[in-house]
């Protein structure tokens, strides 16, 4: 004699379901409550003030900080880089060729790199040569090893370098 199976009861399952879903569901009178106590108020004043230093180090290894000098001895902006660790600066040629920075074994157009926060990287591989950069216009360099900070739009995760440029002297 054949063993037959019970089948599951689905319109127990479905009425559970149901139970569940309008239990979860707000209640219209709830839903309306809100909105009028927000439509009482005319205005919203929101104060704040803006963060003083724009550069917070995650750590030690994650944000360098190069403030430059007018009679710095270096003559160009690549020769500055390649002395940090980490950075290395791929030249392809000779005096004027280009210059492309790499952090860490990356390549040009994975590094971001920003003047003032604002993206410079080239439309076409996302590569800028440092070497048409002039160095005498910056202030400071701002090297981000890794993920670089929200403001900056999502630069890329490899890392980014934020060129600050001088400020105008007053008068």
């Amino acid at each position: 004699m054949p063993i037959r199976r019970k089948r599951p009861d689905r319109s127990r399952d479905a009425f559970f379901c149901l139970l569940v879903s309008l239990a979860a569901a707000p209640a219209p009178a709830a839903l309306s409550a809100p909105v009028a106590a927000v439509a009482a108020h005319d205005t919203l004043v929101v104060r704040g003030s803006p963060v003083g230093d724009p550069v917070f180090p995650a750590g030690s290894a994650t944000v360098t900080v190069i403030r430059l000098d007018r009679e710095r001895a270096t003559p160009d902006l690549a020769e500055l880089l390649e002395q940090l660790a980490g950075l290395q600066i791929r030249r392809y040629g000779g005096l004027g060729a280009p210059a492309l920075p790499s952090l860490r074994g990356s390549t040009a157009g994975q590094i971001t790199v920003l003047v003032d926060g604002l993206p410079l990287s080239d439309a076409q591989d996302g590569a800028i040569d440092l070497a048409t950069l002039p160095l005498d216009r910056f202030e400071s360099v701002e090297v981000y090893r890794g993920h670089a900070p929200v403001r900056f739009g999502g630069a890329g995760g490899v890392g980014a370098l934020n060129l600050v440029t001088r400020r105008g002297d007053p008068g």
